[in-house]
């Protein structure tokens, strides 16, 4: 494959393995590629005009990606076609380690410092800016009538996911020094910060409990798992 597999998560699904690849030279040997899952050979390969460096989506039958420059591609995941494209315009070239997420009917990408909602057919629904955003490599999460999007050094942000206005906004008690991405369980949000692990109240952003590890860093682009009352990361 061109480039390296580096960042984005490998997406399994019918036989067939989804992998993105990043080049950080010049000229670009980047792109997306599908891959037989029995033997690993290239069913197809698009080539990205910029590395992929984060999660991308797959749903009913379209494969959606971003790359660091905030283009966003659209394929048909069967043929690898393009479907369409959409240039998010960031504020900053390379300032996105935020995945593409969707709900099947809306596709959110973009960065922190600007976040984007398309429709399905790549038509802009909504845009808004955050200037005192740092990229994050933190993931964008759908959760309802909300998306939830974070940035280094400043904010964990809730949208409403039709208009793209605020919800709330955190950034106190150490929250404001965080990688992660929250995972949402029975209404409340759980996401760790450096050395604390906070659950927040997803309707206000308030925190309801906060445990301090002083000999754990949690400092990492990862999302944690809560099952069976218990919290791994």
């Amino acid at each position: 494959l061109d480039g390296r597999g580096s960042f984005a998560t490998v997406l399994a699904d019918g036989g067939a393995v989804y992998v993105a690849t990043i080049d950080d030279g010049w000229p670009k040997e980047c792109g997306i590629y599908k891959l037989d899952a029995s033997d690993g050979g290239v069913i197809w390969s698009y080539a990205t005009t910029n590395s992929v460096r984060n999660d991308f989506a797959l749903y009913g039958g379209k494969l959606i990606a971003q790359d660091v420059t905030g283009k966003v591609y659209c394929l048909d995941a069967e043929s690898g076609e393009e479907e369409w494209t959409y240039d998010c315009g960031l504020l900053a070239a390379h300032n996105t380690g935020l995945s593409v997420a969707t709900d099947g009917e809306r596709i959110y990408c973009g960065g922190s410092q600007k976040t984007v909602c398309l429709d399905m057919d790549g038509a802009l629904v909504w845009e808004t800016e955050n200037d005192r955003a740092n990229s994050a490599p933190s993931r964008i999460v759908v959760d309802g009538d909300r998306i939830y999007v974070g940035s280094h050094w400043d904010e964990l942000i809730a949208y409403d996911k039709q208009s793209g206005k605020r919800i709330w906004a955190v950034d106190d008690d150490g929250l404001r020094n965080r990688s992660t991405t929250p995972v949402v369980v029975g209404g409340k949000l759980y996401v760790a910060a450096i050395k604390t692990v906070f659950e927040l109240d997803r309707d206000s952003g308030k925190t309801l409990r906060s445990r301090v590890f002083e000999d754990i860093n949690f400092d990492s682009a990862t999302q944690p798992l809560v099952k069976d009352g218990r919290i791994y990361l």
